[in-house]
């Protein structure tokens, strides 16, 4: 009789840490979609750590081209002064444009995995941290200068009173 009760007991016990281990899991796969934009946001915040400067790519770049555009990397030394990793080539936060509104147009990068991880090939400036932020513009042909204005967080993006302006010099 001994060995009924015990046996019940084990597969009681493995039942409910069984549901103990599917409530936690639920629990934390709810609670990361409920993450408003503003929790999100709150973690990423970053401050320059040299100039910000560009680098003549050519016009094409990965097999994209446009007619009198020619490719450039802006690249900026960033710290990580935030509590989540920033990914260098799409969390430096800078407004670029030139004399006209076709001046510059962003080219956004398209990552393939190439790693069985998800995002395991792409760049990361842990908190705390320095590194080099980057983005990739198109240049319209014959633009000398194009203005950046920089901003440390996501929350004053696109209020130029907030961020810093800068001349980028194009070779």
């Amino acid at each position: 009789m001994r060995g009924k009760y015990r046996t019940a007991n084990i597969i009681l016990t493995v039942i409910l840490l069984l549901a103990l281990a599917f409530h936690i899991f639920t629990a934390s796969v709810i609670g990361m979609t409920e993450i408003d934009s503003a929790d999100w946001n709150s973690g990423r915040a970053m401050e320059l750590t040299g100039e910000i400067y560009a680098e003549k790519i050519g016009t094409e770049y990965q097999g994209n081209k446009k007619a009198g555009y020619e490719f450039y990397r802006i690249k900026a030394g960033i710290r990580n002064i935030g509590t989540e990793m920033l990914y260098p080539q799409a969390d430096l936060i800078l407004s670029l444009e030139g004399k006209e509104y076709d001046d510059v147009l962003y080219y956004y990068e398209d990552y393939e995995e190439k790693s069985t991880f998800v995002n395991g090939n792409v760049p990361v400036i842990p908190a705390g941290q320095t590194g080099v932020g980057e983005m990739i513009v198109q240049v319209r042909d014959g633009v000398s200068e194009i203005q950046a204005v920089y901003y440390e967080d996501y929350t004053d993006y696109g209020e130029e009173e907030s961020g810093q302006t800068f001349l980028i010099a194009l070779d």
